[in-house]
């Protein structure tokens, strides 16, 4: 059960959101590819990608001044 047709309202607020959601994520990780990985790429309208994705590993999560890590979470 949904909550109606897509608008361009709610696509708005998604992509608004998902841009805060990788801010946050970046912000707070370190992150690198995956050693040996060589990107294929794909056409995207008319734009160019990474065909399938890049496979990335996080190196060490990165603690907020006012959120210390927890130690169990700590590399």
């Amino acid at each position: 059960m949904g909550i109606g047709e897509p608008t361009p309202l709610r696509g708005a607020f998604a992509s608004f959101e998902m841009k805060i959601v990788l801010s946050e994520l970046l912000n707070h990780a370190s992150l690198r590819v995956e050693p040996g990985y060589q990107p294929a790429v794909a056409r995207r309208a008319i734009t160019l990608c990474a065909k399938g994705g890049v496979p990335v590993q996080l190196v060490a999560p990165v603690a907020a001044p006012d959120r210390p890590l927890a130690p169990e979470a700590t590399p």
